[in-house]
């Protein structure tokens, strides 16, 4: 998995270097492509204003999740991966799940990049 290997680096190189990171999924996989644009909610609705947790934790959390988030991708539509991954927000991550789920996902859709300090 190349999460667990970019963390490895980040945490071999300490301080020394500052690890950034640009999430782009292509549209094409529905759940990165959906997961990404909750990392952009989580972030801009969340973690900016609270500080904690991180844009790390809200990754590491989706990257346990990847199984299911992989299958429910398969089998479920666009709202059903939006109402799990507000479960996930709110049960691991303290961020209150309406505040993710209602949240326009389609406001959203502009290229996601976002640059991790």
């Amino acid at each position: 998995m190349a999460w667990k290997s970019i963390k490895e680096m980040a945490d071999y190189f300490g301080q020394k270097t500052q690890l950034r990171s640009i999430v782009r999924p292509g549209p094409e996989y529905r759940g990165s492509y959906l997961v990404a644009k909750g990392l952009n909610v989580y972030y801009s609705e969340y973690v900016w204003w609270v500080n904690t947790p991180t844009i790390y934790d809200y990754v590491d959390q989706m990257f346990e999740e990847q199984e299911n988030i992989i299958i429910l991708s398969k089998k479920g539509n666009d709202s059903m991966m939006i109402d799990y991954l507000g479960d996930l927000v709110s049960n691991n991550l303290g961020m209150i799940k309406t505040t993710f789920t209602v949240l326009d996902f389609t406001y959203f859709n502009q290229l996601l990049i976002i640059i991790i300090n």
